[in-house]
């Protein structure tokens, strides 16, 4: 359940504000090697609040406040209770009418209390207090009338890790003077800092006796930041009256990603296996990606495609994640037939998900239906619909923590959507 709402204060300020809350039951999911088979449960709420200024000379700023409180209970996994929150802001002024700039920050605290006890548990109790400070600065700058120039950094410390920084350039080139054909060049640097739940991995699972367990995870002594570094190249054209194509290719790069590690058997040596998350090893990913569209009145209509490869510079190195199929295509339908009804239609075709340290996922096929009811006297949609209506619940998707676990993916679902403004 979410509310959420705006006050305009005057032609140049507006307030919004919100608040949601949400509870979920469902099984346990097994880790390790152990499911308690106790069903989860997540309680979560949520709550923001956001002042938002738009002077008549061109500049805009904001600054917001966003918190949760979250209680989870994964038997299997942990127990905690949580408190995030965090403040963001920043102004955007325009220097001309040709080039703006953009400077904020932003400050994030969260305090977490964990609870389960040993020996099933994969965080030992304790209370950590956590903080993220950062700041960014933005560039947009229209040269002529062929040339755009975008550009962002961002520098952030967390008080867990270390400092670093983010940034990306993007040269937009318009192929005519009309601007229907527009190719873009960028290059990005990003990062990704271990928490938690990665650092701080402590669990004994599977006892043999003597209290000792043959799987054993060991916090890890220091962790770097995981590092992505890219290049793309873009193109978006309308080729026709209503015809409208893009096309995206990328090279990325990856360094220090983390992953699990064996470690070497303290004594008494009779067979355990004892592991740590650490900086593992570098990666490179290479893709494009492809869309036709064409929309005429209240018709719309898309395909695509997609290719995404990736390859580690480790033989067997563990990612902690699947490896993406390299084979996608899609096609979506749009018809509104009135003001009040709009119908979709999403079909999507996954190839298979390549083996790793777990099975692949086979190839699959999916479509979904959905229809939209605007009921304007309520200022309210009601959207009912159907996911997955090939219903392929044969697809079983392997636990990443333990190849000994398979699920099948939820089949078709239908369901219905009540969305109103008050």
């Amino acid at each position: 359940m979410k509310f959420t709402g705006n006050l305009i204060l005057d032609d140049e300020r507006s307030l919004d504000f919100g608040l949601g809350i949400s509870h979920v039951e469902r099984a346990d999911a097994p880790f390790l090697v152990q499911q308690i088979d106790i069903d989860e449960r997540l309680d979560l709420v949520t709550g923001h609040l956001k002042y938002e200024m738009n002077r008549a000379d061109g500049n805009s700023g904001y600054i917001q406040w966003y918190g949760s409180y979250i209680e989870s209970d994964r038997p299997s996994l942990w127990t905690y209770n949580a408190f995030d929150q965090s403040i963001d802001g920043q102004y955007s002024f325009a220097r001309s009418d040709d080039h703006t700039i953009t400077v904020g920050g932003t400050a994030r605290f969260v305090s977490l209390d964990i609870e389960q006890p040993r020996t099933t548990d994969a965080l030992p109790a304790g209370t950590r207090d956590e903080q993220w400070v950062g700041v960014f600065v933005g560039d947009h700058w229209i040269i002529n009338d062929r040339w755009t120039l975008e550009t962002q950094v961002r520098a952030d410390w967390y008080s867990e890790t270390q400092v670093d920084w983010a940034g990306r350039t993007s040269l937009l080139h318009s192929l005519d003077a009309g601007q229907n054909h527009i190719v873009r060049l960028a290059f990005a640097k990003a990062f990704r800092t271990p928490q938690t739940a990665l650092r701080e991995l402590d669990s004994d699972r599977v006892p043999i006796g003597g209290g000792l367990f043959a799987i054993n995870f060991v916090p890890s002594v220091d962790i770097d930041n995981e590092e992505l570094y890219s290049i793309e190249l873009g193109y978006t054209g309308r080729i026709d009256d209503g015809l409208t194509a893009r096309a995206d290719a990328y090279m990325q790069y990856y360094q220090d990603l983390t992953g699990a590690i064996a470690l070497p058997e303290p004594a008494p040596t009779v067979g355990r296996q004892f592991f740590t998350i650490d900086n593992i090893g570098a990666a490179r990913a290479w893709g494009l990606e492809t869309e036709l569209k064409y929309q005429h009145e209240r018709f719309s209509a898309s395909v695509w495609y997609a290719y995404n490869d990736f390859e580690f510079h480790l033989t067997n190195q563990n990612a902690r994640a699947f490896l993406p199929a390299k084979h996608k295509v899609g096609s979506t339908l749009r018809y509104k037939p009135n003001d009040w009804l709009t119908l979709n239609a999403n079909y999507r075709y996954t190839d298979t998900t390549p083996e790793t340290f777990t099975s692949e996922v086979e190839q699959h096929h999916r479509l979904d239906l959905s229809a939209t009811f605007a009921i304007e006297d309520l200022h309210a949609e009601l959207q009912i619909g159907v996911t997955d209506l090939l219903d392929q619940t044969d697809l079983r998707v392997f636990d990443q923590s333990d190849t000994s676990f398979a699920a099948q993916v939820p089949g078709r679902t239908a369901f219905i959507q009540l969305h109103m403004e008050f």
